[in-house]
């Protein structure tokens, strides 16, 4: 799978790239994962409940957490979606014959 064209071969670095950004969005997935699992195991329910909500105690550093982790697994999510789309997209372009 090393054609040549253009000077190049067909395993570019956008290639690359979207594997790396597929591994990290996979990483960032079961981190989020295992923080929301810890995090609902985790959260103060009965009067603890309401001291956090009252401010006179404090969420475990795993329910304050979660979200963030949730939010960097979009994030990572979205950038692998961005450089397979473009990896696909820059495999059409080099399939095409030199004219």
């Amino acid at each position: 799978m090393n054609k040549t064209h253009k000077n190049k071969t067909t395993k570019d670095n956008h290639e690359k790239i979207a594997e790396h950004a597929d591994t990290a969005a996979k990483a960032t997935q079961v981190a989020a994962g295992i923080a929301v699992t810890g995090a609902s195991v985790a959260a103060p329910t009965g009067l603890t409940a309401i001291g956090v909500s009252v401010g006179l105690v404090s969420a475990p550093a795993v329910v304050t957490a979660a979200p963030i982790l949730v939010s960097i697994a979009g994030v990572a999510l979205t950038i692998s979606s961005v450089a397979t789309l473009y990896s696909r997209y820059k495999k059409k372009a080099n399939d095409k014959p030199i004219k």
